[in-house]
């Protein structure tokens, strides 16, 4: 899924990229904060390692210069190690670092799942689970912005707590004094499994005690740790905590830059939610004040919803919140994965995938302020950002350094190209792109502003080796709704569409798409629903023949767990069950779909 690093222009993003038929190979692209492709960067993007090896489980973050270094797993010759790559401003890979990338870890088995931190002096810390032993545990390394390992770091890192159990599921976040980052694992010994933390100075040492230190004083199963600065070298972190029944309910502490529970705090950790129905996923925004914002996805109701809580640095429910959170957005429809970004004013806009029109998903936002309401001027059950035919899904948000934000998320239409869409929300009605629809004989475009609002606006339309240029007008219907059909296009063609209007003299340009008309339909694998799945996956499939296609079920060391002939499906749109009808083990797996020369790839996640 994309993930996006704030930056001083743009946002990069990495996406996987498909078009070499060798597997998941990296490659990243940056968007500037009106949502178009940075000028410097080339047509194609930047391939971030030229071997041929397979790459996939991939996490960035900035370097604070506009820029990104950029972590992923690649199959090696004994297990899945570990690479790191700096990316300039411009897209090329910074001076002094290898073109494929930086060998991170090399160690026996498998590494995986690299999660990093910016240090605030343009290096980052990798966090990471490795097998080496042969049971998992918590890794770190430290890398300067150079590509130099910092002084008491080893080769292959450094193990954040020696104890010879297995642990699982790490987080890390900068604890904002100095380089040095907090970490929080999950580790098993008898019974449930339990989450601990660590504190590591810039060289590697560890501050708080050698095993790390206990979130809280219970003994239930804990999982999924997210988190967020405090503000004074700590950190909040939240977790989901299976307790009475086994459903799965959200709590969070505050730990302070000692390494301990910080004064108000409950001992086993505070609720943010009484209400029926598990509470999952759940994604955290500081509020400035030492305390945080945080989002999940929630099963009250039956089916999904999205709702928020604010807790203050103190340990309490912020006052005027209601004590089992806000409904972010509630429609009858599925709510899922939601993302968050905090506002800078103690709320958070929060974006989220969103199943009410049918079985793939749109991408929707919101603002909730630090009052605990919905910001003034926002739909009630959010705002379309991008509501194709295809599914979007895994929205992620950015600063746009304007007080706004930039969402990105994975889009599955037919032209194969991932939407960046710069949302702007400053004063007046601002146009958000609803959808972009193309086939090979027209684009339709739809925008919308606040319902009641007499805006108009000059279509233009650049492309085809022509400079921006009006191709027409529109005027928002009495829904909000401002539609444009472009039938002069190409197969093939890409084309870019923003809105403009006068403004005080001074021709202002809004919301923007990017389009790629499409050739005649090719092989495609969609994305899996749902997604983490509960034992069952299928996935969307769609073949252009009758000819030989094998759709095959991988783990994420590449090994084959399972294969299946499916040409015989014949062209079209199929889904399909993998495994044959059997459960699958909860953990992640990679679905290849291969017809002659040409071959698809995509993650999925299962659980219990």
């Amino acid at each position: 899924m994309p993930r996006a690093a704030q930056a001083q222009s743009g946002t990069p993003v990495t996406c996987a990229d498909f078009r070499t038929g060798t597997g998941l190979e990296v490659f990243a692209e940056r968007v500037t904060a009106s949502g178009q492709v940075h000028a410097e960067w080339t047509p194609d993007p930047a391939r971030l390692c030229a071997g041929t090896a397979h790459e996939y489980s991939f996490n960035l973050v900035s370097d604070g210069a506009g820029g990104a270094l950029v972590a992923w797993v690649q199959s090696g010759a004994d297990g899945a190690d570990l690479f790191l790559q700096h990316l300039g401003a411009d897209g090329s890979v910074a001076p002094g670092w290898p073109v494929g990338g930086l060998a991170l870890c090399t160690a026996a088995h498998d590494q995986y799942g690299p999660w990093l931190a910016a240090d605030g002096a343009g290096g980052a810390w990798v966090v990471w689970e490795d097998y080496r032993s042969g049971r998992g545990a918590i890794f770190a390394s430290h890398v300067s912005g150079s590509g130099e390992r910092l002084q008491g770091i080893p080769p292959d890192g450094i193990a954040v707590c020696d104890a010879a159990l297995d642990q699982s599921g790490a987080a890390v976040f900068s604890d904002g004094s100095g380089g040095g980052v907090i970490v929080v694992w999950q580790q098993r010994a008898v019974g449930p499994a339990r989450l601990r933390a660590q504190r590591l100075a810039p060289d590697g040492a560890r501050a708080w005690a050698e095993a790390g230190v206990a979130l809280t004083a219970g003994d239930a199963a804990q999982s999924s740790p997210v988190l967020a600065s405090d503000g004074a070298g700590g950190a909040l972190v939240v977790w989901e905590e299976r307790r009475e029944g086994g459903v799965p309910r959200l709590h969070a502490t505050r730990i302070t830059t000692g390494g301990a529970i910080a004064a108000g705090w409950p001992g086993e950790g505070l609720a943010l939610c009484a209400a029926a129905g598990a509470q999952r996923h759940a994604v955290v925004a500081a509020d400035g004040a030492g305390g945080a914002v945080v989002a999940w996805y929630d099963l009250r109701a039956g089916s999904g919803d999205i709702y928020a809580q604010r807790v203050t640095a103190e340990g309490a429910i912020a006052a005027g919140w209601p004590a089992d959170g806000v409904a972010v957005c509630d429609d009858p429809g599925e709510q899922y994965g939601p993302a968050m970004l905090p506002d800078g004013a103690g709320g958070a806009f929060v974006a989220w995938e969103d199943y009410r029109g049918g079985e793939d998903g749109d991408i929707y936002a919101t603002r909730v302020t630090a009052q605990g309401a919905l910001a003034a001027g926002w739909p009630t059950q959010g705002v379309v950002l991008c509501a194709t035919p295809e599914a979007q899904s895994s929205p992620a948000l950015a600063s746009d350094g304007e007080g706004g934000a930039i969402a990105t998320w994975n889009d599955a239409r037919s032209a194969g190209l991932a939407v960046f869409q710069s949302v702007a929300w400053s004063s007046g009605p601002q146009p958000a792109l609803v959808s972009a629809e193309a086939s090979l004989e027209r684009v339709r475009l739809t925008w919308h502003v606040p319902a009641g609002s007499a805006f108009q606006a000059t279509v233009m339309r650049s492309g085809e080796g022509a400079e921006l240029a009006p191709v027409g007008e529109v005027a928002a219907d009495a829904q909000g709704m401002l539609r444009y059909e472009d039938r002069e296009v190409k197969p093939g063609a890409r084309y870019r569409y923003r809105l403009a209007r006068v403004r005080e003299e001074a021709l202002e340009l809004l919301a923007e798409a990017v389009v790629e008309i499409p050739w005649p339909a090719a092989l495609a694998l969609l994305a899996a629903r749902p997604n983490p799945a509960p034992g069952v996956l299928r996935v969307a499939l769609v073949l252009p023949s009758a000819q030989r296609a094998v759709l095959e079920l991988l783990d994420v060391g590449g090994r084959r767990l399972a294969s299946r002939e499916v040409g015989a499906l014949g062209p079209g749109a199929h889904v399909v069950e993998l495994a044959e009808g059997g459960r699958l083990a909860p953990g992640v797996y990679l679905v290849r779909l291969t017809q002659g020369r040409a071959s698809r790839t995509l993650r999925a996640t299962v659980i219990r």
